[in-house]
């Protein structure tokens, strides 16, 4: 009778086992199909934003000089020119002079 138990016993923990590894296994298996997934998306991030620096780099060569920075800036940064600029004034008494 303990002969049976035991071999009872035996295969329901091997059941419980398998069953446990089993769904490891699932787990493990949807967790990597999501990475391949979230892999696959930032490899076409990247070559997006490749291209995007290619042309960025096309870009500034062609305007090669430094007046035509803002309108690269403009154009691809969404900066915007300023049209009203004001500056601090700061009176003369504030200003410290060189002696002579």
């Amino acid at each position: 009778m303990t002969k049976t138990i035991a071999l009872k016993n035996f295969w329901i923990l091997s059941i419980a086992l398998i069953l446990s590894l089993l769904v490891i296994y699932i787990i493990q298996v949807g967790g990597l199909a999501k990475d391949k997934y979230l892999l696959r998306a930032y490899e076409k991030e990247l070559v997006s934003l490749s291209k995007n620096n290619k042309f960025l780099d096309i870009d500034f060569s062609k305007m090669s000089s430094l007046s035509h920075i803002d309108q690269l800036l403009a154009k691809n940064s969404g900066f915007v020119k300023t049209n009203n600029v004001k500056y601090i004034k700061i009176a003369e008494s504030s200003i410290v002079s060189r002696l002579r």
